[in-house]
Parts: structure tokens; sequence; C-alpha cells
């Protein structure tokens, strides 16, 4: 972990699983959440850290969904003509993962911000 805080990560909606590992407590649920427009949340104390620290745990996710993107990218390119049907799924998904990495930009926190 960044700060060696402890964090809880929540993926869904009680009743969840629990599991812990070191500081880290994960809460893991098959059923979607509901009223909110996000399936999981990691909450960590980020008092008297840099701003670097909040803004580098913020990436992580638009990271991740550009990892993704790249990969999909390297299918359609390898898929060629072989499977139109294939190659049209993987377009829509490198949509969907193009558009997410977007939305999740714009949740990134300035830098100096508190919340």
């Amino acid at each position: 972990m960044l700060t060696g805080r402890a964090a809880l990560i929540v993926v869904g909606r009680p009743p969840a699983a629990e599991f812990a590992l070191g500081g880290i407590k994960l809460q893991l649920s098959l059923l979607p959440p509901r009223g909110v427009m996000f399936a999981g949340l990691c909450a960590w104390d980020s008092r008297g850290v840099p701003w670097r620290t909040p803004a580098i745990v913020s990436l992580a996710g638009p990271a991740a969904d550009l990892l993704q993107l790249a990969g999909c990218l390297g299918l359609i390119s390898a898929l060629g003509a072989q499977s139109v049907v294939m190659r049209h799924g993987f377009v829509i998904l490198a949509c969907v993962l193009a558009l997410r990495v977007i939305v999740n930009l714009r949740s990134v926190p300035p830098p100096g911000h508190r919340p």
C-alpha cells in the first residue's frame, strides 16, 4: 500500500463476504449496489500525505481501464477479418472502455484537494 494505512474496499452491497489481508479489508458481494452509479469503492485515510498519493490512487482505475483498452485493441487487430462478429464485439467493448476512462478521469481530484 502507498501509505501503510488501513483501507476498506467494498464491492457490491451487503450481505457481503469479508476478507482481510494486513491492513486491507475487502467486502465482496455479487449483488449490485442500489441507487449509486458505481459498483465499488475504496476508502482510506489520506490525512498527512502529499497530494500526489491520493492522485496516484485516483488514477489507478483509469490506468486499469487503459490497460484493458490496449488489450482489447490488440485483440481487434489480431482477429483481422477472421471473425467479423467477434471483432465487432471487441470494437463495442473498446468504445465502452474508452468512455470509462473519460468518466473515471473526471473524478480524479485536482492537486491540493482534500476531501
